[in-house]
């Protein structure tokens, strides 16, 4: 897979991660593969975590210059966040959250973000996928995010945890504090998009079989593997792997019942190869993974479990350990 160049600030190069395999195959007469991927979750997981987390969208390098836009899509809520004047970021619920249409089209209920003209819309895919954002306030395209009223939209909450931009829908000062200060490597980042079929849940839980836990310091899950790979995890969507010499940063946006995208940024000058091949090879894991019990339960696992249950509540249900694992 060839990853995408960017002339802005944050990134000069490209990298190539490993190929993708082909989708898993569905039983037809199984419909869902289990709990974990079922409208009734997908529906409970817009209100109950991405309506009430603080969740990563991208980096403060993305936005450089004033005016600068990066539109987001959280659960089924289009925001965007803009460099103000001031320096300051701010951020927004779009204009219009339901593109232009009276009521949510049939083809925009299934699960899956639409290709859509209208490029706010809270169910179709962001304006921007790659990274970092080409779209500016004098861009044609703006008043899709912002309206033709010089009057602001209504607030999104919006912190910097270092460099890494975190919102949150309930509000400009939800109580929440949210991670802090999110250590990156300095200097320019490649970027890269990969969106592997499988449900986001699934790619959480290949990649925490990869590590064992240790303990490290602040709000992260942290676990080192064998192969000298450090992970630092964020719940709800953001990874970051470290090793000698280079990092690599995941957020996690999930397109579509059984589809995550992953924005990619690729920091220092090892060119992070264990890291991105790790990457690759949970996301062809966790695709051909038929339920959450195949992908193991080791303590990192766990972890993040409890913490969707935290969350979800009797709603979501705990597959029974089996094969799989360290």
């Amino acid at each position: 897979m060839t990853i995408q160049s960017h002339s802005k600030a944050i990134a000069t190069s490209s990298f190539l991660l490993p190929e993708e395999g082909p989708p898993a195959s569905a039983d037809p007469a199984s419909g869902a593969r289990d709990p974990w991927t079922s409208r009734a979750l997908v529906a409970l997981e817009d209100q109950l975590i991405w309506s009430r987390e603080w969740v990563a969208i991208g980096y403060a390098a993305q936005i450089p210059a004033v005016g600068d836009i990066l539109p987001f899509t959280v659960g089924n809520h289009g925001i965007h966040v803009e460099r103000m004047a001031d320096g300051s970021i701010a951020a927004r619920f779009n204009f219009v959250q339901h593109g232009g249409c009276r009521s949510i089209p049939l083809q925009c209920q299934t699960g899956t973000r639409t290709r859509c003209s209208y490029l706010s819309c809270g169910y179709s895919r962001d304006r921007v996928e790659g990274f970092p954002t080409s779209l500016n306030r004098s861009d044609p395209s703006a008043h899709h995010f912002l309206g033709f009223s010089e009057t602001p939209g209504f607030p999104v909450g919006v912190r910097l945890a270092g460099e890494v931009i975190l919102v949150h829908l309930g509000g400009a000062n939800p109580a929440a504090q949210g991670p802090a200060p999110i250590a990156l490597l300095s200097g320019e980042a490649q970027s890269a998009t990969l969106e592997p079929a499988c449900n986001w849940k699934y790619l959480w839980q290949a990649v925490l079989a990869e590590f064992e836990r240790d303990e490290g310091a602040g709000s992260a899950l942290t676990g080192r593997n064998r192969a000298g790979l450090r992970l630092r995890a964020y719940p709800p969507n953001l990874l970051i792997l470290d090793e000698e010499g280079s990092q690599l940063s995941a957020t996690l946006q999930p397109t579509g019942i059984n589809l995550t995208l992953l924005r990619l940024a690729l920091r220092g000058k090892g060119g992070a190869p264990r890291a991105l091949g790790l990457l690759a090879r949970c996301a062809e894991r966790a695709k051909l993974a038929t339920t959450a019990a195949d992908l193991g339960r080791n303590a990192l696992q766990r972890e993040v479990i409890d913490w969707f249950a935290t969350r979800l509540g009797q709603s979501f249900s705990v597959p029974t350990e089996a094969g799989g694992g360290q």
